[in-house]
């Protein structure tokens, strides 16, 4: 009996962990943001319920295509600036939680991605979200790595659809003749995104030379090289 009941606590408390590692439950049917409103909670500020409209529940503009004009041949929307690259000014997002109100609170996050031909979206991570990539247009070649390092590579094309796992290393790169496009779901409001290169090499501070040539068993030479397309 003791065995039991140590086994059902067990079970109750990993569940918990579980529930908690997933976005907060809405407490109301919703809770559009104010994005006007200077207060800092975990999400944003809810509008007040008598001023919401239909309008605050859609997001126009998702069917155009981004501008991939950058050095990674890459788009985003929605977007919004948020993780510098070498050559680009900033990778948007497509945080739902900033620039698509009605979806606060509700555990989700949409963006499109465009992808020029030959374009790279760089190994990241996403450290509070599973993805969902669903190829509109074009073939891209995606794939993750798991923590015993092993890879999962796969090419998807027009109506095929990817899951990359929380909190993976994962990439996404356009080999095909022409533009892709791919729409992207999370169960997050806020995912977070870690581009693994620029997260190494671009660290303010820097990270001490020493770590990053033992840690990649090259040169400290070459991680100064590496350091300087960061801007490190």
């Amino acid at each position: 009996m003791g065995k039991l009941l140590f086994t059902f606590v067990a079970l109750g408390l990993l569940a918990t962990t579980v529930v908690i590692a997933t976005d907060a439950d809405p407490i109301n049917d919703f809770c559009v943001a104010d994005l006007t409103s200077p207060i800092k909670i975990n999400g944003l500020v809810c509008k007040n319920p008598a001023t919401v409209t239909g309008a605050d529940f859609a997001f126009t503009g998702i069917e155009n295509a981004g501008d991939t004009n950058n050095s990674l041949g890459i788009a985003i929307t929605p977007g919004l600036p948020g993780v510098s690259y070498p050559g680009l000014n900033t990778l948007g997002l497509g945080i739902a939680r900033v620039n698509f109100p009605g979806l606060n609170t509700q555990g989700l996050s949409v963006a499109r991605v465009d992808y020029a031909v030959g374009a790279l979206l760089p190994p990241h991570t996403h450290p509070r979200a599973t993805e969902l990539l669903y190829v509109i247009q074009g073939e891209l070649y995606v794939g993750f790595v798991d923590t015993n390092d092993k890879f999962y590579p796969a090419v998807i094309r027009k109506g095929d659809v990817y899951v990359f796992p929380r909190g993976l290393v994962h990439f996404q790169f356009n080999i095909g003749k022409s533009p892709a496009v791919a729409l992207g779901v999370l169960n997050s409001q806020n995912p977070g995104v870690q581009l693994m290169a620029n997260a190494l090499f671009g660290a303010q501070p820097t990270i001490m030379d020493a770590v990053l040539a033992k840690a990649f068993i090259i040169p400290t030479s070459e991680v100064e090289i590496i350091k300087k397309g960061f801007g490190a």
